[in-house]
């Protein structure tokens, strides 16, 4: 198998309000959410604010990033019909 590579994108951060040894208590439009250290690209300190790089995992797992349906192929599946009641 091959080594797994973590994907950054940016979130922009009004405050970071605590810091812990393995985490950033950061304030992201309104919402304050814990950011494990291991899961960020960029380095932050109590009291700054601007771009935090975050793992796409984290963002998705905590709705800072929309998820895409993702086929077996790695492409985004298209939007699903309404259920019309046919099982197939």
């Amino acid at each position: 198998m091959g080594e797994f590579v973590k994907k950054f994108r940016p979130v922009e951060v009004e405050e970071v309000k605590r810091e812990t040894e393995k985490a950033l208590l950061v304030t992201i439009e309104g919402t304050d959410h814990w950011m494990p250290k291991s899961q960020c690209g960029s380095e932050m300190t109590v009291g700054d604010s601007g771009e935090l790089l975050i793992t796409e995992w984290i963002g998705g797992e905590k709705g800072l990033f929309e998820k895409q349906p993702i086929t077996t192929a790695g492409h985004s599946a298209p939007p699903r019909a309404p259920d019309d009641g046919i099982p197939f």
